[in-house]
């Protein structure tokens, strides 16, 4: 009994260890990857479309902390803003297991009606935000089949069509949390905050 409960203890060690190994790390040199994924929106577009109004004087639009601005009595004037969220795409270069290289490019649209004095549509403005940064990637779980990691990067954006003197922007974002869920074609999912966007952001990618 004690010879077949010892042969029993290192089959088994020896089964875990081959297990253990087949869903080890698979890393071969550089290895390339792309994705597509929708987040939360800028900062500057977050602060664009508070709740109020917009006015316009002729010559440029200007917010209204109010939701009754003057300008409804006066002239035209617009609504609250929308956004779809930040449109990502990312290539990322994993130099070595637990390190990986890139660089986002970020493009947010947003939109708000036009409304006369008597409240009726006469038109809409629409807006774009694009915003590049580089991007560094820490592994610090890694599988075949499920990475989890960490991003901080630091860049530059430009807000087309955004209310204001200054629309060149300093850019930074930082992920404490994400997931890459799958081998060659992967999902993935992350929690940022930063000025790119706030909130999670998903979707897909490819690794070549």
């Amino acid at each position: 009994m004690r010879h077949i409960t010892l042969k029993s203890i290192i089959a088994g060690a020896l089964l875990l260890c081959t297990g253990w190994n087949a869903w080890g790390e698979e890393f071969d040199k550089m290895q390339l990857s792309v994705r597509v994924g929708l987040g939360g929106s800028p900062v500057a577009a977050q602060s664009y479309y508070k709740n109020g109004n917009y006015g316009f004087d002729g010559y440029s639009t200007y917010y209204y902390p109010y939701y009754y601005p003057l300008s409804v009595y006066y002239g035209d004037y617009y609504g609250p803003a929308y956004t779809s969220g930040a449109v990502n795409i990312g290539v990322d270069f994993r130099v070595i297991e637990w390190l990986g290289v890139g660089v986002d490019v970020n493009t947010t649209p947003i939109w708000h009606d036009k409304y006369n004095k008597d409240g009726a549509k006469i038109g809409q403005n629409t807006g774009v935000s694009l915003s590049i940064l580089p991007m560094v990637t820490f592994y610090y779980f890694r599988r075949p089949v499920i990475m989890l990691y960490g991003r901080v990067g630091m860049g530059f954006g430009y807000y087309f069509n955004y209310p204001g003197d200054n629309n060149f922007k300093f850019e930074i974002q930082a992920v404490p949390f994400g997931f890459e869920l799958g081998r060659k074609v992967f999902w993935f999912a992350e929690f940022g905050i930063g000025t790119a966007y706030i909130g999670g952001q998903t979707g897909i990618g490819y690794r070549f």
